[in-house]
């Protein structure tokens, strides 16, 4: 999976009096209020477990009247969240960026295994932050057979999907490990949807395609033709609708999950 584990970015003091853990994720941003206002940034944390904070680094935030602040470093308490994860929350936090002195009011943000964001306002804006390559292990798959009026809904919750957004250049990719439309169908695929047109409106990323090839590995199949492609990511959920090859009718909702310690 290509989701952002919080362990595997994570580099740890080896001195024990210290007592923390860092990681860096790279985020894209959507702004609200905006039309189609959203780029990359990147948002490092170190978690100190003495004393229970989380300090976040936001390399740039884009304001919509045009400024950038940079370097943003803002400190927040957390609490354990049940999955392994860190949940962070303040009413209003003051921030730092270089010398200005920001407020930022309702910040949000979850530390995890597969569900990294943050949101907070800012000047009376909204911002909100997720990895830009999202993973969703967690999913239910549910197919129509169009060409069959007698056929049921065929269902699995072994297919996984990944979103991996560009925002600079406003596209995103789509990933299917063990892609399964049909009951009968002979093997499961990994499938790449590539080309998709990214927006966002300040809440949500949304990817969308009106037709594409799919490709399994490097080969791209035109008898599997997806139409209709829609992918919106509201972290920590995801809701997909295609059809594929004019037949099947394809709609996923997935959840970003964090990984129970064992």
């Amino acid at each position: 999976m290509l989701s952002v584990a919080l362990v595997a970015l994570t580099s740890c003091n080896s001195d024990n009096a210290d007592n923390y853990i860092t990681a860096t994720f790279d985020m894209a941003a959507t702004v609200s209020g905006t039309e189609s206002d959203f780029y990359s940034s990147a948002v490092a944390v170190k978690i100190d477990f003495n004393k229970q904070t989380g300090t976040f680094t936001i390399k740039n935030i884009k304001s919509p009247d045009g400024n950038t602040y940079s370097n943003v470093s803002v400190e927040v308490p957390f609490t354990y969240g049940k999955y392994a994860n860190y949940e962070f929350k303040a009413s209003v936090v003051e921030a730092v960026s270089g010398l200005e002195r920001l407020a930022l009011n309702n910040f949000v943000a979850n530390c995890g295994t597969y569900d990294n964001r943050l949101q907070f306002t800012l000047d009376g804006c909204n911002y909100y932050f997720v990895v830009k390559n999202a993973g969703f292990p967690k999913a239910t798959t549910v197919v129509t057979d169009y060409s069959s009026s007698d056929s049921k809904p065929y269902t699995n919750e072994t297919t996984q999907y990944v979103l991996a957004m560009n925002p600079e250049k406003k596209s995103a990719i789509l990933y299917l490990y063990k892609a399964k439309f049909a009951e009968n169908m002979p093997k499961e695929f990994d499938m790449v949807f590539e080309g998709l047109t990214l927006d966002a409106n300040g809440v949500s990323f949304i990817a969308s395609s009106e037709s594409l090839e799919p490709k399994i590995g490097d080969t791209p199949y035109p008898r599997y033709q997806i139409t209709d492609l829609v992918v919106t990511l509201t972290a920590p959920n995801l809701a997909i609708s295609f059809t594929c090859a004019g037949i099947y009718h394809v709609t996923a909702t997935a959840t970003m999950v964090t990984m129970t310690e064992e």
